[in-house]
């Protein structure tokens, strides 16, 4: 009995992970259809004051987007000329927004001076790692970067997530976290999975990990890095999910427009069923 027993609270306690009260039957988002020049909508982050930033993939603008609205109520650009490019996700620190593109560069630039020319950090990723996930980890003050495809050197079967501290101006060369491909088909049966954005949920200290391409999935990893949870998303509510962020317990999710317009979808966090 004793044994029954543990194996029960072991079951629930998985079924109870924070993933789930967010991504289950019946908790539908409240979903905020996007205006058409937003329709390549990636990354997103929130400022200091709980205003939200995007971007398109290919345009170094930022767009400032009135959630209450639904209109874009400003922009700042990365530069005097408009600088074109793979813009992956962006990042909110210190009165600066850090875009990332896919060949691991990131620029940065002062919310207060637009057209200013951009600061660029060279993160010693490149191309092949195609960098897609960026978010600013406090407790470390390092941003984490997602890597949708090759993880690094001897480290198939896995996708990486490195970091790169502003303290020290140079990326780890080991991955904060690795996550097994193997494990997420085995364990959880989520088939194929390539990083497109990662973000932080504060509450639980975890972190969540998108992945838009084949199907589309979330992940939950604890601090260490195991994986806590993991599910397919429903594919007519994110075609294409680019970002992601948590604003006041609130999970964010960016969907790219795929045939249909673009949309940022919101979840509140809820008890399980």
């Amino acid at each position: 009995m004793k044994i029954i027993f543990f194996l029960l609270l072991l079951f629930f306690a998985g079924d109870n992970s924070e993933l789930s009260h967010f991504v289950n039957s019946s908790n539908k988002p409240f979903r905020i259809k996007l205006p058409n020049e937003l329709y390549e909508i990636s990354g997103i982050t929130f400022d200091d004051s709980g205003n939200l930033f995007c971007h398109n993939d290919e345009e170094g603008i930022i767009y400032l987007f009135d959630l209450k609205t639904r209109n874009i109520k400003g922009k700042i650009f990365l530069g005097d000329k408009l600088i074109s490019g793979d813009f992956e996700d962006i990042g909110f620190h210190g009165n600066k927004f850090y875009l990332l593109k896919s060949d691991g560069n990131i620029y940065v630039a002062d919310k207060t001076n637009s057209r200013n020319r951009p600061t660029i950090i060279g993160t010693g990723l490149t191309e092949k790692n195609n960098c897609e996930g960026l978010y600013f980890d406090e407790k470390n003050n390092s941003f984490l970067i997602a890597c949708k495809d090759f993880p690094g050197k001897k480290m198939k079967g896995f996708r990486a997530v490195y970091s790169y501290s502003l303290s020290k101006n140079k990326l780890d060369v080991n991955p904060r976290f690795l996550i097994s491909l193997d494990i997420l088909k085995n364990d959880f049966g989520i088939d194929g999975f390539n990083p497109a954005a990662i973000a932080k949920y504060e509450e639980s200290k975890t972190y969540f990990v998108l992945s838009a391409k084949s199907k589309p999935a979330i992940i939950e990893i604890s601090e260490e890095g195991k994986i806590l949870a993991a599910k397919y998303l429903n594919e007519k509510i994110h075609p294409k999910p680019e970002g992601i962020f948590f604003e006041k317990g609130k999970m964010f999710i960016s969907d790219e427009g795929v045939n249909s317009p673009a949309y940022i979808s919101i979840y509140s966090r809820n008890k399980l069923p």
